[in-house]
């Protein structure tokens, strides 16, 4: 997995930090890197992301063990986490239990995963503008690699999608600059959700 750029993930019980760290970079699209649909999980990712899964089993998911201050956001984080861990089945139905943007937004990014493009932009739309979205779009900006994602000064997620959709089928150089932009966009919007769930961690 290549280096954390956020500050607030490095707030994280070590062994969260380090399993995260020690993470495959997760494919853009799950039917193309080969599902065990028997468990719901990407192989391609799963293979390299025993640690994490590992972490999730613990109680709490390994996160903060404190009360959060905000529960959907907590809960927003852990399928997050599920979704980082290549099991798109647990994020699925954590992020569709919560109505809220963060729910929307994480289970947009489940089906964007899954290869179900036109799903993912009906979630996307319900997310609405997500309160991360203009440090997503910096982040992405800032990247060498990333930035050949997105050409928009702000975030569009449905853009996104069918940069995501068009890197697939095209594969090389597109498809590397969209896994970047992907693993900024989970870890700028995992951050948010962090920061609003234990605020003073």
């Amino acid at each position: 997995m290549p280096e954390t750029t956020s500050a607030s993930l490095d707030r994280l019980p070590r062994e969260l930090r380090e399993a995260i760290r020690g993470a495959a970079l997760p494919p853009l699209d799950s039917s193309a890197a080969g599902r065990d649909s028997a468990a719901g999980r990407d192989s391609a990712a799963g293979r390299d992301s025993a640690a994490l899964l590992e972490q999730l089993q613990q109680p709490g998911c390994g996160l903060p063990s404190q009360p959060p201050s905000d529960a959907d956001a907590a809960k927003a984080c852990e399928a997050a986490l599920w979704l980082l861990a290549g099991d798109l089945d647990r994020s699925h139905h954590l992020s569709q239990s919560l109505d809220s943007s963060d729910g929307s937004f994480w289970h947009g990014v489940m089906h964007r995963r899954e290869g179900d493009f036109g799903n993912a932009k009906y979630w996307f739309r319900r997310t609405g503008h997500h309160p991360a979205y203009p440090r997503l779009a910096a982040a992405v900006a800032a990247d060498p690699l990333a930035r050949a994602a997105s050409d928009d000064a702000a975030w569009d997620a449905l853009a996104f999608v069918d940069a995501c959709a068009a890197a697939v089928r095209r594969g090389g150089d597109a498809r590397e600059a969209c896994r970047q932009a992907q693993w900024l966009e989970w870890q700028v919007v995992c951050e948010d959700c962090l920061n609003r769930a234990w605020p003073h961690s």
